[in-house]
């Protein structure tokens, strides 16, 4: 599997660091707990990694939200997980692995804030923001990255996936072009 990484964009060194300061950012910003809802599959370890460096009170919850194209061309979403949290109230974090054009994130900002959340608060790892079609407003941002030539598509590991292979690489890197070539059309 390793063997299939033409190179490697972040570290696991670079990951948890960047982790342990965005962790005292946001503890700074909420009072004694908060609610952090990961967003599946993708942000799975991401959530993981980054609980373990807060030392505050937080409650956990995943949703999973699903795309299809709408008949005018544009796509709508599907609540296909839904939290069993009760937010109301609460300070609550949306954690994504990645952004491409922000209207996930802008559909559960507005969908937690109607349900009571007293502050929803946008945290991603990796900012792809050349590719925003919606205002993300991320709050959080582990790393803001360049388009690596086209090829961030191909990026895996530390929870993205290609396939739904490669998330359990300690790092994030790029696929060798022969694996994902043969699909570009």
């Amino acid at each position: 599997m390793r063997n299939d990484i033409d190179k490697i964009v972040l570290s696991e060194d670079q990951i948890q660091q960047r982790l342990k300061d965005m962790a005292q950012e946001m503890e700074s910003d909420f009072e004694d707990s908060a609610v952090f809802i990961g967003v599946l599959r993708g942000a799975s370890v991401f959530v993981a990694d980054l609980m373990r460096y807060i030392s505050k009170s937080v409650a956990l919850d995943y949703v999973q939200v699903g795309r299809r194209r709408n008949g005018d061309g544009g796509w709508d979403l599907d609540l296909i997980k839904d939290i069993s949290t009760d937010v109301g109230g609460e300070t609550v974090y949306i954690l994504e692995d990645t952004v491409d054009t922000g209207t996930t994130l802008k559909y559960l900002k507005e969908l937690l804030l109607s349900r009571g959340a007293a502050d929803v608060r946008i945290c991603i790892l990796m900012d792809k923001s050349q590719r925003v079609e919606e205002e993300s407003a991320a709050d959080y941002v582990g790393f803001r990255v360049t388009d690596l030539e086209g090829q961030w598509n191909y990026v895996v590991g530390y929870g993205i996936d290609f396939n739904e292979r490669y998330r359990n690489l300690p790092y994030v890197g790029v696929l060798k072009k022969e694996l994902w070539a043969p699909l570009e059309i």
